[in-house]
């Protein structure tokens, strides 16, 4: 049997491909983010878009660089507590909008 060479270049069950698209996927939410900072909206709106974003980027990183969506329990479980800390600042930021 032959042993994997770890230097070669090849894709190991596609993980290569998954940081990828993990990695196009944080940078289109990056720009939107970014985009999202211009528009003339109201600031509520515009704090609401960009946590939403900020979430859904966390939640990008947990399952596919750090490989969490394979384990079943951690990922929603994480998730869970990193809405309710976005929750808790957002909800923050709609009491005392001057803090900013």
């Amino acid at each position: 049997m032959e042993t994997p060479d770890p230097t070669a270049k090849t894709l190991r069950h596609g993980r290569g491909l998954n940081l990828t698209t993990a990695w196009l996927a944080l940078l289109a939410l990056s720009l939107a983010s970014t985009g999202a900072t211009v528009l003339p909206v109201p600031q509520e709106i515009v704090a609401t878009a960009v946590l939403v974003l900020a979430l859904i980027k966390a939640r990008v990183i947990l399952a596919r660089y750090l490989e969490l969506s394979t384990a079943r329990s951690w990922l929603p479980g994480l998730s869970i507590i990193i809405a309710c800390f976005f929750g808790l600042v957002l909800g923050l930021f709609l009491i005392y909008p001057a803090a900013l």
